[in-house]
């Protein structure tokens, strides 16, 4: 939960694990109770959007088989709206949301689309199906199918260039486009469009980071990190 003073309050009930207390304000990067091997991050998504750099990875040989769908709700896909993370070859489902629901209200359905927010909104929307989506990452490039994309006459599998910002056929009011795991880890700034400069992030040898291994993205955005 991200309070009206800014702050971020995490509530996980397998906290005791460790010895934490169920619901705490969070102040920086912690041990996993849910992960054991795993340490975490919160951070605001308006902080990730105004510094993708906090993904770079100097190291990104062990992300090979991991991309991002990063959904947008501008039509220059520089206003990040959610971001939901995929294992290569790994098919997962999407409810179809049409123009009456805004792309942030749909991202409720993009990363929880069992839970009762999402329930909710398809109560009171058009029922338009569930799309079926597979990714399988190609170097800097990703492989997509996309079951929806036959009711915009597109076609249903296609290798996607990360650059293009392209209109949703599975959430009408959102753009996308997808990122290899890989990729993003050495060049941040695609993230928010910026496809200036093809170079990795830490070309000059002088940044060192840790391994950013997954990445879900809402009002905020939880940073799992391997170590």
């Amino acid at each position: 939960v991200v309070t009206t003073d800014g702050q971020i309050q995490e509530c996980d009930s397998t906290n005791f694990e460790i010895g934490s207390p169920e619901c705490l304000f969070f102040e920086g990067c912690e041990e996993s109770s849910l992960y054991p091997h795993c340490n975490f991050d919160i951070v605001k998504t308006s902080d990730f959007q105004s510094n993708p750099e906090m993904l770079a990875n100097d190291d990104p040989s062990e992300l090979e088989d991991y991309a991002y769908l990063i959904y947008y709700n501008d039509s220059s896909c520089t206003n990040i709206a959610g971001v939901k993370g995929a294992v290569s070859d790994t098919t997962f489902e999407i409810p179809r949301l049409g123009r009456d629901v805004s792309c942030d209200d749909a991202m409720a359905c993009a990363l929880q689309p069992e839970g009762s927010t999402c329930q909710t909104i398809r109560a009171v929307t058009s029922d338009l199906g569930v799309a079926m989506v597979r990714a399988q990452t190609r170097g800097d490039q990703v492989f997509e199918c996309d079951s929806s994309n036959e009711k915009v006459r597109e076609d249903t599998c296609a290798v996607l260039d990360p650059q293009p910002c392209r209109t949703s056929s599975t959430l009408a009011n959102c753009h996308f486009r997808w990122l290899s795991a890989q990729d993003l880890a050495q060049r941040p700034g695609r993230l928010v469009g910026d496809f200036r400069n093809n170079s990795p992030f830490n070309a000059g040898g002088s940044l060192s980071v840790n391994t950013v291994s997954g990445l879900f993205a809402a009002m905020s955005v939880i940073l799992f990190f391997g170590w």
